[in-house]
């Protein structure tokens, strides 16, 4: 058996989901648990190739998120509730006073997310046969593994909103829903299940190692910004149904418990015809009540 070694620890690519600028990065291996996202091959790795990839972007037109210094921290987030805190922390949540960006939205206030995401992967030739001198087909099983990643946000404030008691202001309250829902533990275990998940690709092979790696990461990639872009619409389908729920935060949420719990029960994601639903269903299901409601607490 031929085995694809292709500079094992080698470095890849790390992408900016918008723009597309590819950055280099180090890789470290490791591996852990489900797999979903193509087809299933189980096998023994005795010699395979580790890379670490990592994507981010904003959503719409925003720009890269640039950690916040400790003196720039907004005022409101140091007295923020305790049922908040741990959104504030999970969501890592930065405020800030931003007129053109919610004048170009025509709101009060706007929350914008990032999805960052990265991984480790490994790859070898599901096929045993020795490769020909000839170009050929065959398949290749990625395995994606040792998966990071996080959602940040960014809640963008007119300079005329200013509550005597922000945390008890609707429309704070109705912003932080939107980090509720990019948080909820259910959607965390829909993107855990990307790690240890496998892919199945078929590259025209060749003897020519870096055309065969390069063939292999494009396609590794295109997965990836697949994966991703998924994630972020269903987010922003969630956000949008709460906006036309509350008109933009100016109503009350009718029926508060039974809006959030149905976003992404099974049913709900059956009837947007999801993606890979038997895959997640799971994962999903294994998310215990309480800690769905303890998540949308207002208190």
């Amino acid at each position: 058996m031929q085995w694809i070694f292709a500079d094992c620890y080698r470095k890849l690519h790390f992408f900016d989901i918008r723009s597309l600028n590819w950055r280099t990065a180090s890789q470290r291996p490791s591996l852990r648990r489900l797999q979903w996202f193509g087809g299933v091959f189980l096998s023994i790795f005795a010699a395979t190739c580790d890379s670490k990839v990592q994507a981010q972007g904003w959503p719409k037109d925003s720009t890269t998120l640039q950690p916040s210094k400790p003196d720039s921290l907004h005022p409101w987030l140091l007295e923020v509730p305790a049922h908040l805190a741990r959104l504030v922390d999970k969501g890592k949540v930065r405020i800030e006073v931003n007129e053109a960006a919610v004048q170009a939205a025509r709101r009060t206030a706007i929350t914008e997310f990032s999805f960052q995401f990265q991984y480790h992967m490994r790859y070898r030739p599901v096929s045993s046969q020795k490769l020909s001198a000839t170009d050929s087909p065959t398949k290749y099983s990625i395995r994606f593994f040792d998966t990071e990643w996080s959602f940040q946000h960014k809640i963008s404030l007119s300079e005329n909103y200013r509550p005597i008691k922000p945390w008890v202001s609707a429309l704070l309250l109705h912003e932080f829903d939107h980090v509720a829902i990019s948080t909820d533990p259910r959607l965390t275990a829909i993107i855990e299940t990307f790690d240890d998940s496998q892919l199945i690709i078929e590259i025209q092979d060749t003897q020519d190692r870096r055309k065969l790696k390069a063939a292999i990461d494009q396609a590794v990639a295109e997965h990836v910004k697949k994966f991703q872009a998924l994630i972020e619409n269903l987010v922003k389908d969630k956000y949008k149904k709460l906006d036309e729920k509350s008109s933009n935060g100016l109503i009350p949420i009718g029926e508060r418990g039974s809006f959030f719990h149905d976003l992404y029960s099974i049913e709900t994601l059956r009837s947007e015809a999801f993606p890979y639903l038997d895959q997640v269903s799971e994962a999903i299901a294994n998310v215990r009540e309480a800690s769905i409601n303890q998540h949308y607490s207002t208190q």
